[in-house]
């Protein structure tokens, strides 16, 4: 048999399908005894992939490229990387070669460790714009710009630090704790939020006592969104365990939403520095001039909560585009370590090596 190559064209990780592509001429005869269906070179054909002893790897799907300069086929299953693996394994148990010239068939190898980490995180992307985001900065954003040299400056360096938050919360979702008295609508925003009825809302006060959370998306970001108990002097010793848990969620939440409902009490004054402070069932009330409100009956408020929530914890709804922007704790440190070197008239490149994951150059004897 004729050499048959193999190579994995879908990118490394988890996925929702891993794709092997196989090219030569005795493709199709190479993976005739391992595939239930019968091969086709113009034709997709569904059937199970197994291995040489006829045990089912998983179910999937060959499809020719007859446009390909030889005969090519990409053969797709489900993404789990295990799955993958196995397959690729069997294919060259069967005589098949790894394609060293093609490791990454689609992808290409990344440029510098950036654009790895960049292309690692795509499945993670909880949304469009942070899918984008990504691959913005793989191709032509941080990956690119990490690879300057004496030319950067502290201006330069400063401007990335500036937007380093909108780019590390698109993987760090910051804690947002919805709170204020009994009845002031937690519950209800909180179901809004959530998209069901994630929790009893009721007029009775005290129905939620325990804190429940749940990760939502405000535009393009992920936070964790916590609802709990009322905050009210209580004689019932379950409540109270309630509160005292909200309490505790309140010192070490990113962000405290104070719902204050027509007549409600305004949030601590310990909380200024964390707390965004709203008003809340403005189809009975509205809210006072040039301050926030909403109303979960009508709908009235909500988008610009979301918003608002966003602009605080994340420093706005969409992440940066057309620009370099940090994404992970590393970048951040990296680039401190550039700035600290430029403002003591050192060289940035060991700190901009450091950031592409290139290693230190050796030093002149």
């Amino acid at each position: 048999m004729s050499a048959v190559r193999v190579v994995r064209v879908s990118a490394h990780g988890r996925g929702a399908i891993g794709i092997v592509q196989v090219s030569g001429a005795a493709a199709a005869a190479l993976l005739e005894p391992l595939f239930s269906s019968q091969i086709s070179a113009t034709h997709a054909r569904y059937g199970s992939f197994v291995d040489q002893e006829g045990q089912v790897i998983d179910d999937g799907i060959v499809v020719p490229l007859p446009a390909a300069p030889e005969a090519t086929y990409w053969t797709t299953l489900h993404g789990n990387p295990v799955l993958v693996n196995r397959w690729l394994d069997v294919l060259l148990a069967a005589g098949a070669q790894l394609d060293e010239s093609a490791p990454d068939a689609l992808w290409g190898e990344p440029r510098n460790v950036v654009a790895a980490e960049a292309e690692a995180l795509l499945p993670r992307a909880r949304s469009w714009g942070a899918f984008q985001f990504l691959v913005e900065q793989r191709d032509t954003g941080l990956a690119l710009w990490c690879e300057r040299g004496d030319d950067v400056t502290i201006a330069d360096v400063e401007s990335l630090l500036a937007v380093a938050q909108r780019g590390c919360s698109l993987f760090a979702p910051p804690r947002v704790v919805l709170a204020g008295a009994p009845n002031a609508g937690k519950s209800t925003l909180f179901n809004s939020f959530v998209g069901q009825r994630r929790v009893i809302a009721h007029a009775a006060p005290g129905t939620t006592r325990d804190l429940i959370t749940e990760e939502v998306l405000v535009g393009s970001y992920p936070v964790q969104l916590q609802d709990g108990a009322g905050l009210r002097a209580t004689a019932d010793p379950v409540e109270q365990s309630g509160v005292a848990r909200m309490q505790a969620a309140l010192t070490t939440a990113d962000l405290v939403v104070w719902l204050r409902a027509p007549g409600g009490i305004a949030a601590p004054p310990q909380l200024a520095s964390s707390v965004l402070e709203v008003w809340s069932k403005v189809d009975l009330q509205e809210a006072p001039a040039g301050q926030l409100g909403f109303s979960t009956e009508t709908g009235a408020g909500i988008a610009e909560l979301r918003q608002a929530i966003a602009a605080r914890v994340c420093g706005g709804s969409e992440p940066p585009s057309g620009v370099a922007c940090p994404f992970l704790p590393r970048h951040v440190e990296c680039l401190q370590q550039c700035h600290a070197a430029l403002a003591s008239g050192a060289s940035p490149l060991p700190a901009l090596r450091a950031l592409c994951g290139h290693p230190p150059e050796a030093e002149e004897s």
